[in-house]
C-alpha cells in the first residue's frame, strides 16, 4: 500500500490541506505546537479509521466545524488506485468509503492499510500494561490473516465478556459453565497456537535488527500464553473456576498473555534507559513490518512524531535505513529537516512539508 494523494479538512487546527506524498520519505517540519502531529494523526485516522492520541473524536474537528472530512488516493499493488474517503460528524455519524462503496466497520477500513505508529510515547510498548504487548502480537495478525483472525478475537472477546458477567452475579449454573468454557477453549486455543507461531516468525527478524541497534545486549523474546505452561487451556479452565467464581472474573486463558523481553537476562525494562527501551520499541516495530513484508508482500505506512526525541544521530540513521530497506512509506516530524536528511546514506525519493499554524506547504529540497 502507499498513500498518493491526502486531503485534510477541518482537522484539530488544519482547515484544508492537501498532500502528495513521496514513495519513500515524508519529511514535515514545523515549530512546536504548528500541527505536525496533527497532520500525522489525520494521515492515520484515513488510513486506519481511529486516533493514536484520542478515543475523544470531537477533539479532533476544528473549532466551528459540524465534522471533519479526509481523502485519500492509495496503490495498492494487488487492486491498483482506490479512492478512501472518511467524515466524522460531531453528532457521531460516520461515513467511510472505499471507491465510493460505504462500509459499515471501523474494522474492513483498517485492514487497508498497515500503519504503525512511533513516538516519544510507544516505549509503553515495554513499560506499560500486558495489553500493550498483546495488541502489538494482534497487530500483526490482523494484517497477516486478516478476517479469520478478527473474527476469532471478537468471538473470544464475547465469550469473555458474557461468562464473566454471569461470574460476577454468581448465575452461573453448572451445566452453563460447561458451555462456555468449551467456548473459550475452543477459540482461546486457535488464539494462542497463532500467537505462537507468529512470535517464533518474528523473533529471527528482531535479532538481526536489535543487533544492530544495541549491540551491546543480548535480547530475548518469550511469549507467555496467559495460563500454565505444560497444561492445555481446557484444563486450565476447569482447574481454576472455582477460584474464577470467588474473585468473578476469568483468571486464566490468552486475555492473559504477554510477551517479555529480557536483555542480558534481566527484565528489559528494568535495566534499559528511557533512550534505550525506545530503540527497542523501533526494533520491534521495524521487525513486524519485515515479517508483514516477508508474508504478505505488504508495505507499511509508518508515522514518525518527533524523532530527534532520544534518538542520537546514529541511531536515527540507523531507524530511517532499516525502514527504507522493508519499503515502508515514512512520514516523520522534525523541528529542522536536517534531522533527517544528515542521518541518510543513499539517495531516496523524498519531499519536505512545512506546516505552520495549521498551513502545509510543500518545499522544494535544496542540496539533495
Amino acid at each position: 500500500m502507499r498513500l498518493d494523494a491526502v486531503q485534510i479538512k477541518y482537522f484539530r487546527n488544519i482547515q484544508d490541506a492537501v498532500l502528495m506524498p513521496a514513495s519513500c520519505l515524508n519529511i514535515i517540519v514545523g515549530e512546536n505546537g504548528s500541527g505536525k502531529t496533527s497532520l500525522l494523526e489525520a494521515i492515520h485516522y484515513v488510513s486506519y479509521g481511529r486516533s493514536f492520541r484520542t478515543s475523544k473524536y470531537q477533539n479532533l474537528i476544528a473549532h466551528e466545524s459540524s465534522a471533519f472530512v479526509l481523502f485519500a488516493r492509495v496503490f495498492d499493488q494487488h487492486s491498483g488506485v482506490r479512492k478512501v474517503g472518511l467524515e466524522r460528524k460531531r453528532n457521531g455519524q460516520v461515513d467511510m468509503r472505499i471507491d465510493g462503496e460505504k462500509l459499515n466497520r471501523i474494522l474492513d477500513f483498517a485492514s487497508r492499510m498497515p500503519t504503525q505508529v512511533f513516538t516519544p510515547l510507544s516505549s509503553e510498548l515495554l513499560t506499560g500494561s500486558p495489553g500493550n504487548r498483546r495488541s502489538f502480537v494482534d497487530w500483526l495478525l490482523f494484517h497477516v490473516k486478516q478476517r479469520s483472525f478478527s473474527e476469532l478475537s471478537k468471538r473470544y472477546s464475547q465469550v469473555l465478556k458474557q461468562r464473566n458477567a454471569m461470574l460476577k452475579t454468581r448465575q452461573l449454573d453448572s451445566q452453563q459453565e460447561g458451555f462456555w468454557l468449551a467456548q473459550l477453549n475452543e477459540y482461546g486455543s486457535v488464539i494462542d497456537h497463532l500467537r505462537q507461531e507468529i512470535v517464533e516468525q518474528l523473533k529471527p527478524h528482531f535479532s538481526h535488527i536489535i543487533a544492530q541497534f544495541l549491540p551491546e545486549f543480548s535480547f530475548e523474546i518469550t511469549y507467555y500464553r496467559g495460563w500454565e505452561k505444560d497444561a492445555n487451556l481446557a484444563d486450565s479452565l476447569a482447574t481454576h473456576s472455582h477460584r474464577d467464581r470467588a474473585y468473578g472474573f476469568t483468571s486464566v486463558g490468552p486475555h492473559k498473555a504477554d510477551i517479555r523481553i529480557k536483555a542480558d537476562g534481566k527484565s528489559a525494562q528494568d535495566i534499559l534507559s528511557r533512550g534505550q527501551l525506545r530503540v527497542l520499541t523501533a526494533a520491534l516495530q521495524l521487525s513486524q513490518s519485515r515479517l508483514l513484508y516477508q508474508q504478505n508482500s505488504e508495505r507499511c505506512l509508518f508515522l514518525l512524531d518527533d524523532i530527534g526525541a532520544e534518538l542520537d544521530k546514529h541511531k536515527r540513521g540507523l531507524f530511517l535505513q532499516e525502514l527504507l530497506k522493508a519499503e515502508a512509506q515514512i512520514f516523520v516530524t522534525a523541528t529542522d529537516v536536517h534531522q533527517v536528511t544528515d542521518v541518510l546514506t543513499e539517495s531516496v525519493d523524498k519531499k519536505v512539508f512545512h506546516v505552520k499554524q495549521g498551513i502545509v506547504n510543500e518545499e522544494k529540497i535544496i542540496n539533495g
